[in-house]
């Protein structure tokens, strides 16, 4: 149910945002510490301020017992190249998971900071390389005793992706 809630607030809030601002829907490969990972999302421009909406699910990694979808989002500054076929980026991104384990309630929370490039092809497509540090934050509360736990580890990220662009001006 909260699911289905979430998916329509976000629905209305991208339709509602204008037919002005220029979006993108991206497909993300990525590799952390935690494992790989496939992030479908949303982003919407405002000038070079990027920001990014979207699910991260973790194929194979080192940490979820079950296959776990989280909640991703980032922001980002893009610098375009001379010709605006290249361009760079950095940002901040965030990924949220919650996994109800065998024996414990386990909430995992990833903050990154990014930097990309990338290059813009056939007028609405772009594909892009992206390399990011920051930390992983897990909290277990264990089911049996109540117990909680926290441990906080550096985290690396390193991703390809492809965007297709639609709305306001392509370039």
């Amino acid at each position: 149910m909260k699911v289905k809630l979430l998916v329509i607030l976000l629905l209305v809030f991208f339709q509602s945002w204008g037919k002005k601002k220029k979006k993108s829907v991206l497909l993300t490969n990525g590799y952390n510490r935690i494992g790989f990972y496939i992030e479908p999302a949303f982003r919407f421009n405002i000038k070079n301020h990027r920001g990014k909406i979207g699910l991260r699910y973790y194929t194979f990694d080192n940490f979820f017992e079950k296959n776990t979808i989280g909640l991703a989002a980032a922001y980002d500054y893009k610098f375009d190249g001379k010709n605006d076929k290249t361009f760079f980026y950095t940002g901040v991104s965030t990924a949220f998971f919650k996994e109800n384990k065998s024996t414990a309630q386990v909430y995992l929370t990833e903050l990154m900071l990014t930097n990309g490039v990338g290059v813009n092809f056939f007028k609405r497509f772009s594909f892009f390389y992206q390399l990011g540090l920051g930390v992983a934050l897990n909290k277990s509360i264990l089911t049996n005793i109540g117990e909680t736990t926290k441990n906080q580890y550096y985290n690396y990220e390193m991703a390809l992706g492809l965007a297709y662009h639609f709305g306001g001006k392509s370039k």
